[in-house]
């Protein structure tokens, strides 16, 4: 680590890949100097009194010339993740998902978004996307609650920022990897029920059969007889 002093004040620079953070290793790519983006108060640097701060901060940085291949990395099993707390720093210790099976719908889906977004971007991998994949894969332990959208992992987005990259990059490499495989559920098993076919009563099926009489009856002009009428017709026909 090497260590600008000055007015009471202090700006350090990594010179190893141990000591440099997510932060910093995606600055890297979006900044205009490699000095600022690997200054940790790039603010307090730019009122550095030495115009050639350059010429002795820039041979320390030489080691971001070697790459290492985060993915081929160990992943750590547990992790201590400094957050903040109502102002005041609490370290937090957790233990990383070990199967991406076993996590929600929800995460996958959000996942998916934020890794086409990337790729449409031309950034799809491991590096542009460790910010999204540790915060949506490590918010339920850091907040104790179930995922839901991934603005609410936004209060946590600093803490996983400050990681070390061998900490953070080889860890969002295993989540990228098994966020895009095949993983069967842990959890849900599917199975597919028949449903059973309401067959309705023949005689709903075949409603004319009921009114069959009154359909088949043929409109006449002739008038019905009277009760009283059609009885004393009988009684005559009798006699």
């Amino acid at each position: 680590m090497l260590r600008a002093h000055f007015a009471d004040q202090v700006v350090s620079f990594p010179t190893t890949w141990s000591e440099v953070t997510l932060r910093q290793v995606l600055a890297i790519g979006t900044s205009s100097s490699v000095i600022f983006a690997l200054a940790s108060n790039p603010d307090l640097l730019r009122r550095l009194p030495d115009p050639n701060a350059d010429e002795t901060i820039l041979p320390h940085l030489q080691f971001i010339a070697n790459i290492p291949d985060f993915s081929a990395m160990p992943v750590a099993d547990r992790l201590t993740i400094t957050i903040d707390e109502d102002g005041k720093p609490v370290e937090r210790r957790i233990k990383r998902p070990m199967d991406i099976g076993l996590e929600t719908y929800g995460q996958k889906i959000t996942l998916d978004e934020e890794l086409r977004r990337l790729q449409g971007a031309d950034r799809y991998n491991y590096i542009d996307a460790a910010l999204a994949l540790l915060s949506v894969y490590l918010y339920p332990q850091l907040s104790g609650k179930p995922f839901n959208d991934i603005i609410d992992a936004e209060p946590y987005r600093s803490a996983i920022l400050d990681l070390p990259c061998p900490i953070a990059l080889p860890l969002a490499a295993f989540f990228l990897q098994k966020s895009t495989g095949s993983i069967p559920s842990g959890r849900i098993t599917y199975e597919q029920v028949a449903t059973e076919l309401m067959i309705p009563s023949r005689w709903r099926l075949r409603p004319g059969r009921w009114f069959r009489n009154w359909r088949s009856t043929k409109a006449t002009n002739r008038r019905t007889p009277l009760p009283s009428t059609a009885n004393s017709s009988t009684k005559k026909s009798g006699s």
